[in-house]
């Protein structure tokens, strides 16, 4: 008998799609999650199916522990562990519903994650992947590429003027930011000309970040800071990261910052003396493991 129930569920006929859509409207989903849950597990396991369809699979029953394993090693272990429970919870509606046979999350173990790993970023992965999402506008592009290549405050970067923007040579611009009275220039890459193709569209003068829908309801046209924190929270759903912040890209930019860490606390007034450990805890881990064994000599 369970050998033809194994058999039934293996030659099931709903797709991939068809099954998680139903999941979405299943009591398990709807009743007895959290809002913010659902949104979370939603971008989870869009990302997840999007990332089954590239490797030709399109039913649960196809799905095996490797395609698990790959699909989480994509991300940081914070990431990856709750991606894991998205889609645990969907593989055992996914059972009681005929659909598999077991549950290939059960055997994929939570990642460890480090004290070092606490401070929430992106994995390289995800940057490239909301770069290309961001691609469809010019002035999310830049914005999203200043946070990630400068580590700069949100305020800082919506408080950016047009005139701020100091081309230096075809592959770089300067960019000069503004807080509490103080000024910092920070030099960036623009290989691909992601600021000067930008600019282009804007007028000589003015904020560099600018909100049509602000301009008709206040007359200032500058983006503003909750503006910016919903903008990236957009795309953050897109990529399966549904509470991205600019905190994050700043998180991120901290977490791949190849200076020496009492850098932050001069130039982007990082006060926080454990997040400043976060960083050089990362940098010596990095040094150790770049190092090759040397052998003792005879």
């Amino acid at each position: 008998m369970g050998l033809e129930r194994r058999i039934s569920r293996e030659n099931s006929p709903v797709t991939l799609a068809q099954s998680v859509s139903s999941f979405y409207q299943s009591i398990d989903f709807q009743k007895l999650l959290t809002i913010n849950t659902q949104l979370a597990y939603r971008g989870d396991l869009d990302s997840f199916h999007l990332f089954l369809r590239e490797r030709g699979i399109h039913r649960a029953c196809e799905i095996k522990n490797g395609d698990i394993r790959d699909f989480l090693s994509r991300f940081v272990p914070a990431t990856s562990n709750r991606k894991r429970a998205a889609l645990k919870k969907y593989f055992n509606w996914a059972n009681t519903q005929g659909e598999i046979y077991h549950n290939p999350v059960e055997n994929t173990p939570l990642v460890k994650t480090e004290s070092s790993l606490s401070l929430d970023y992106l994995s390289r992965m995800e940057v490239v992947e909301l770069l290309v999402k961001a691609k469809e506008n010019k002035r999310d592009l830049t914005l999203i590429t200043t946070a990630l290549e400068t580590g700069a405050l949100v305020s800082e970067i919506i408080g950016l003027d047009v005139e701020d923007i100091s081309p230096i040579d075809h592959d770089h611009v300067s960019l000069r930011f503004k807080r509490r009275g103080t000024e910092r220039t920070e030099r960036i890459a623009d290989r691909d000309n992601i600021f000067k193709t930008f600019l282009e569209t804007l007028p000589k003068s003015g904020p560099l970040f600018r909100s049509h829908y602000r301009q008709r309801i206040s007359g200032s046209p500058r983006l503003t800071r909750q503006g910016a924190w919903l903008l990236v929270q957009n795309y953050g759903k897109k990529i399966g990261r549904p509470n991205l912040s600019p905190q994050v890209l700043r998180n991120t930019f901290l977490m791949n910052f190849s200076g020496q860490t009492e850098e932050l606390s001069k130039d982007l007034g990082v006060t926080i003396s454990s997040t400043i450990r976060l960083v050089a805890r990362r940098h010596l881990t990095m040094a150790e493991s770049s190092q090759t064994p040397q052998t003792p000599e005879p």
